[in-house]
């Protein structure tokens, strides 16, 4: 009765105190000089200041870097560790593969355009299986049922929603038939959102206005598919879709590009089995033909085709293996007729011809002999094949005789001459002269044979630089590196003029100079510097005798010097062969490796003008401690 007669039950009563309670502490908090409201500000100001405050390190000033994987914070110049113990705000399970992240995960999908609904609303199971996983009992499916009806019912209230909802159920299938990623996907989605937005689907096909929404995204992303391609999906016919796709454009005004034709070629030579070196040598003909302004007004994929099949003769005429493609193989794969093929692969194929012709003409005007000229075109054959360039023909042409000019040292034209005739930059023919020279393989040893003939290096600094070169780690030009490998190697025994090499080369004499620092690198290793040191109490006569091994095994001096070594007169040899003592009755000898001698009996400041003596013959850099 008392319960019955008690306004509040025990547990009101409660709540009532508790909240009475907060509410005094509130009320104090606010009376007592808007104490709270500092406090609560003063609060807020520390947080954004301990956030700020990690911008940077408070013992150097460096830059701070949040390592999530340790919970640290850290300097990256001093190596302070300014905060650790950090929050981990990511999930606190592990998952190994992806059904293991969907049983463990406590969130939906992501909101996606590809729905009606955004993928925001929920959706009863088809499994009649409780939360335990038990069948449900006859009535209870039957419950289930009327459910599930009444909730796909609820989510699409409208005529909007429906109509939205059957519109990106096509887009969805023939994106997948058509192989568009969900980026694409996601576009069309929202190109038709924005036509039901408009009032643009009244009296039109949902089918043909979700088509037309699906090309015109892949025209917007660059993805090519043509019209042909999505009709062949679709459910209505090719004229209704572009119809639909001209309305859209006009009356959303999409920002669309035209096509580009190369974008074609790798769908058009996977369909046609074509290999890769067909698809490379189309690439190039098709660029070329763009860059000439040949495309204007033509089916890109078409010249796709056209520039497959072109490539695919290109290669029969050089005497290449083919692919055998033919017309009717081509214009089948694009839905062309073989006279489209026909055409524009005749117009490919005169470009490959003037290319040719231009090199011929380029070199007659630079006055290089026929071996330059055909070793240019052997540069630009090869380099149509392997690269797939984005330069005019004539450019080319100018750069591949650059390139065969400075490795046969024929005329020595300049880059400056090249680009002038071409209308190109010096650095840009540079450029492109070490990516053909390396494209091609030009031998860095016949660089530095052919330079070297040029400018007249004797035989024996040849062999070194070669060996400096191909042990060079540069990524200069090739005529950079054998250019700067001879100036090192002649500098290094005897003494050069860099202005000679840097004309070689077509490079400025700074260039050579920095490429010189690791030729030089390579030459200290290949020659390393020779210490004859007594400071540590060895003898002065196995001091010479160490020099001596030494200079033979690394330079093999005997064979530099005539013996027997006599600075002075004869009698006063420093080292002899056996045949040569019975005409000294000087010294007292020694016995070294290779059949040498060597006197002991010179006093000790003869003993290392001897030493520097032989140095200086075979260019070898000594230093004496404790003489």
């Amino acid at each position: 009765m008392f319960g019955v007669n008690h306004p509040l039950t025990k547990g009101e009563t409660t709540m009532q105190n508790i909240s009475q309670r907060n509410s005094d502490k509130s009320g104090r908090s606010m009376n007592a000089g808007g104490y709270g409201r500092g406090r609560l500000n003063q609060t807020e100001d520390e947080e954004e200041e301990e956030q700020t405050g990690h911008d940077e390190c408070p013992e150097c000033s460096g830059q701070v870097i949040s390592d999530a994987s340790h919970g640290e914070t850290s300097c990256v110049d001093c190596g302070l560790v300014i905060d650790d113990d950090q929050i981990d705000h990511g999930p606190e399970w592990r998952a190994y593969n992806q059904s293991e992240r969907n049983q463990k995960k406590r969130t939906g999908s992501p909101s996606t355009e590809m729905m009606h609904d955004k993928g925001l609303s929920t959706k009863i199971s088809w499994e009649d299986r409780d939360a335990y996983g038990r069948s449900l009992s006859g009535r209870q499916k039957q419950k289930m049922r009327r459910l599930r009806q009444w909730d796909e019912r609820s989510r699409a209230k409208d005529s909007k929603e429906r109509n939205l909802k059957q519109a990106l159920g096509e887009i969805n299938r023939m994106c997948s038939a058509l192989g568009i990623p969900k980026n694409v996907r996601e576009t069309s989605s929202v190109i038709y959102q924005q036509c039901l937005e408009n009032d643009m689907i009244r009296g039109r096909s949902i089918e043909a206005m979700a088509s037309a929404s699906i090309h015109g995204a892949c025209r917007q992303a660059g993805i090519p598919r043509t019209m042909d391609d999505v009709s062949h999906v679709s459910r209505v016919e090719k004229k209704r879709i572009s119809r639909a796709y001209r309305y859209i454009s006009r009356e959303l005004g999409l920002s669309i590009d035209p096509p580009q034709p190369t974008g074609y070629i790798p769908q058009v030579a996977s369909d046609v089995k074509a290999s890769e070196e067909t698809r490379q040598i189309a690439e190039k003909m098709l660029t070329e033909l763009v860059e000439a302004g040949n495309h204007s007004g033509k089916h890109p994929a078409g010249l796709a085709a056209s520039a497959l099949y072109a490539a695919d003769q290109h290669r029969g005429n050089s005497g290449s293996s083919t692919d055998g493609l033919t017309q009717n193989q081509m214009a089948n794969s694009v839905d062309v007729c073989e006279v489209t093929i026909r055409n524009r692969s005749e117009e490919m194929l005169e470009l490959v011809t003037d290319t040719e012709e231009q090199v011929q003409t380029l070199g007659d005007e630079f006055g290089m002999a026929d071996e330059t000229v055909s070793l240019a075109q052997e540069i630009l054959s090869d380099w149509n094949i392997g690269k797939s360039g984005q330069s005019r023909p004539d450019v080319d042409a100018g750069v591949a005789l650059y390139t065969a000019d400075t490795f046969l040292q024929d005329v020595n034209v300049t880059k400056e001459v090249v680009g002038e005739v071409v209308d190109k930059t010096p650095d840009t023919i540079q450029r492109r002269s070490t990516d053909m020279a390396t494209s091609f393989g030009l031998d860095i040893v016949d660089y530095v044979n052919n330079m070297a003939d040029s400018i007249d290096v004797a035989d024996d600094h040849v062999e070194t630089a070669v060996e400096v070169a191909t042990s060079m780690r540069s990524t200069s030009s090739p005529a950079s590196v054998a250019a700067s490998a001879l100036y090192a190697t002649v500098e290094y025994f005897d003494s050069a003029r860099v202005h000679t090499f840097s004309e070689c080369a077509d490079v400025s004499v700074s260039t050579i100079q920095q490429t010189a620092q690791n030729a030089d690198t390579v030459l200290n290793n290949m020659f390393p510097e020779i210490v004859v040191d007594i400071t540590d109490g060895t003898k002065q006569n196995a001091a010479m005798l160490q020099f001596i091994e030494d200079m033979e095994a690394l330079h093999s001096f005997s064979n530099d010097i005539d013996m027997p070594f006599a600075p002075g007169r004869c009698k006063n040899a420093f080292v002899a062969t056996e045949e040569h003592l019975e005409n000294i009755d000087y010294g007292t000898w020694h016995e070294i490796e290779g059949g040498l001698y060597i006197n002991t009996k010179y006093r000790k400041r003869d003993k290392k003008s001897r030493m520097q003596d032989i140095a200086d013959v075979c260019g070898v850099d000594v230093t004496f401690k404790g003489w």
